[in-house]
């Protein structure tokens, strides 16, 4: 079973409604209105999808050593004004 990336559902890979590729990954969706939702931005899903593997890997006293140019790095930098 797969995840739609928009709505967070259960999809079954071999019935799903609709799929697309997205930089050399397979994504399914429940309904083709999400799959219309995640083309018009993938790289914010791809993002979201990003913050939440931290969330589920990653505890209160972690410590996470970075490089300077990541997505996530300049997500949580402050930005200069």
């Amino acid at each position: 079973m797969a995840i739609d990336p928009v709505c967070h559902m259960e999809v079954d890979e071999e019935k799903a409604p609709a799929k697309t590729e997205y930089k050399s990954q397979m994504y399914y969706f429940c309904a083709p209105g999400c799959k219309v939702a995640f083309e018009k931005d993938p790289e914010f899903y791809s993002f979201i999808r990003t913050l939440e593997a931290y969330e589920k890997s990653l505890r209160r006293d972690t410590t996470v050593v970075m490089p300077s140019d990541s997505e996530f790095f300049r997500y949580l930098s402050p930005t200069a004004k």
